[in-house]
């Protein structure tokens, strides 16, 4: 009786994979799929007795200590013994947290983890959408990709038949022979993209699957490299994520269907690369978990299939507001469940964080936050009094004996009007609504009606408007005090002045300027920071800052001035000259620390048990 509510919640299981290129996603994946159950039965049948004895000798040691405490005289002595019992308990909570997640897993034998590849997902929609074109039909790069497909026609048509069965919720129609030409199917793929491998560069292949995945989330088929976006087809957007969803319902139907018996079952799906995927099954499941994966750069490099442009643009980094169907594993991140630092070389122990978090997954309140999780959930709890249209941000300050000292979040000065709930339209109905600086108010006024495009009643970021209108200023005045050269170029082309301005335009678009001083609002952790100075206390020196995001250059240079020990942030990119320059220069160092633990979408309901200890343990003697 004493697992009823646990079995019932957690026997049907996906858990989610995202992070960043080469930074575990895989390695995590293939843990939960092959590795959990033979790493479950050695941790508990071996490391548990030895944790067990470890906590009995930390026992013994602090009642040591406390004794010789009793009869020490000298204060200095005191002082040390202080220390050393303070050290001694932190292990001693370290070693009981880790029983405790550890009596949990042994609990939870025979997990049965099914892998599903987004990449593989992909590749199947490509072999579906490829084997019947003629070359001629299809872009060059896919020419080699086609020729490479090796599965039997015949089986392949039968394959794609029970695909769309599958798709169409007529798992009834689906046959034992059915079940095993597909499954057939999904393993010729796996071997497929092996194959591919092999014929193609490695960077070379990365890209194309780049493309590939674009072109599925933009059209719905991942070798259309031409059809825009169709809002009323806005179900293109989930494509590789459905054919995900549709191998999970095959298997867990395909057990009913061969027993006549629906088995919950387990999945672990590597690796989400676009928000809306995350959106997809976080709003089909209740049990689903994102669990993003960190390393740093350096050590990405090391562990090979890196490459600067696809990192890049795999982070989603200054992608226009039509991109929304790109890669942005960024902003996966951001949306991520739990955070797991996979920054050193030590496999093992990355495979105790995955085992911890599995355990806390399991059974919701085995062990209680960190320090780290509690603060960091508190300060995404203040981005959201953010009304930036941008980015929520929130920070928290924690001084030298862990109490909060110091909060905020990115918003205007008080009293004055955030851009989230100002339009386009109040520029009109207002004719005092502060714009610009004295003399240009009625051109940054035409500016904006122009940018607004005739949705009069959004709202507008004034840092990137204003950004835009002054760049393009500066890149007219630029053109038109160009020197002879220029102007001869433009008679010989045969260039008019409208064409001149339509360069200058598409010049100022491009160069995507966005010079935070014009930004409106104070920053979280400037917002932190002065809160301290507006009411008093005890300073900030020493402390430490938790903050959503990683520190711009404008609030490092504070956080350094403050003397802010340590930042503690959640980015999965953590690049900008604030991290390269500004934290390591001068007579202090700033640590920078990335945050790993249960992120705010999932604090309450992983770290709020079903029910009470006192009531489990009483149900266990039953």
């Amino acid at each position: 009786m004493s697992n009823i509510l646990h079995e019932i919640k957690h026997g049907f299981l996906i858990l989610g994979i995202t992070g960043p290129l080469s930074s575990g996603c895989t390695t995590a994946a293939n843990f939960f799929s092959n590795t959990l159950d033979s790493y479950i039965e050695k941790t508990t049948k071996k490391a548990l007795p030895k944790i067990i004895i470890t906590i009995n000798k930390l026992y013994k040691n602090i009642n040591k200590y406390k004794k010789i405490l009793d009869i020490e005289t000298k204060e200095k002595n005191k002082i040390k013994i202080y220390s050393k019992i303070n050290i001694l308990h932190l292990r001693l909570k370290e070693y009981l947290i880790l029983r405790e997640s550890l009596t949990v897993l042994s609990e939870y034998e025979n997990n049965n983890f099914i892998h599903i590849s987004m990449t593989d997902m992909l590749i199947k929609l490509t072999i579906e959408n490829l084997y019947d074109k003629k070359d001629n039909e299809i872009d060059k790069n896919l020419i080699k990709f086609k020729k490479l497909i090796t599965f039997d026609r015949i089986k392949l048509q039968k394959a794609i038949e029970i695909s769309k069965k599958i798709k169409d919720r007529r798992l009834s129609e689906i046959s034992e022979i059915d079940i095993q030409i597909f499954e057939n199917y999904l393993e010729y793929i796996s071997s497929y993209r092996n194959e591919i491998k092999t014929k193609f560069d490695m960077h070379q292949l990365g890209s194309l699957l780049q493309d590939l995945g674009d072109n599925a989330r933009r059209s719905g088929s991942p070798i259309d490299y031409i059809t825009a976006f169709d809002k009323n087809k806005a179900q293109n957007l989930f494509v590789v994520a459905a054919e995900a969803n549709d191998i999970i319902k095959f298997y867990r139907n395909k057990k009913r269907i061969e027993f006549n018996l629906k088995i919950p079952s387990k999945f672990v799906i590597e690796a989400f690369r676009n928000p809306y995927e995350v959106d997809y099954f976080r709003n089909r499941y209740y049990e689903f978990y994102l669990l993003s994966v960190y390393a740093p750069e350096n050590l990405r490099k090391l562990r090979g299939n890196y490459n600067k442009e696809r990192d890049y643009r795999d982070k989603g980094k200054k992608l226009k507001p039509i991109d929304f169907y790109k890669q942005n594993v960024s902003e996966c991140v951001h949306l991520s469940d739990i955070a797991i630092n996979n920054d050193t070389q030590s496999v093992s122990l990355f495979y105790r964080k995955l085992a911890k978090y599995f355990a806390l997954i399991c059974r919701p309140g085995c062990i209680t936050p960190t320090d780290d999780e509690l603060f960091m959930q508190q300060a995404y709890c203040l981005s959201l009094k953010s009304n930036c249209i941008s980015r929520k941000v929130g920070a928290i300050i924690v001084g030298q004996r862990n109490y909060i000292i110091g909060a905020g979040w990115n918003d205007v000065g008080s009293g004055q009007i955030p851009c989230g709930i100002r339009r386009f339209s109040d520029i009109n109905n207002n004719k005092n609504f502060p714009l610009a600086i004295q003399g240009e108010e009625d051109q940054f006024s035409a500016f904006l009606n122009q940018s607004s495009n005739g949705f009069q009643e959004q709202s507008f970021c004034f840092k990137d408007e204003y950004s835009r209108y002054k760049t393009q200023q500066r890149v007219a005045d630029l053109l038109s005090n160009l020197d002879n050269e220029f102007n001869d170029w433009v008679r010989r082309n045969n260039i008019s002045e409208d064409e001149v301005l339509i360069l200058s335009d598409i010049a100022s678009s491009n160069l995507s300027i966005k010079k935070l001083e014009y930004c409106r609002a104070l920053h979280a952790e400037e917002n932190a920071i002065l809160q301290t100075a507006i009411i008093g206390g005890v300073g900030i020196d020493g402390a430490t800052i938790y903050t959503t995001t990683f520190p711009c250059e404008l609030c490092a240079k504070k956080i350094y001035q403050s003397k802010i020990k340590k930042v503690v942030y959640t980015e999965p990119y953590p690049e900008s000259i604030s991290e390269d320059v500004f934290f390591k220069d001068g007579t202090h160092s700033v640590e920078l620390v990335q945050f790993e633990g249960v992120k705010s979408y999932s604090y309450y309901r992983l770290y709020k048990s079903t029910i009470d200890k006192k009531e489990y343990q009483f149900q266990e003697r039953l």
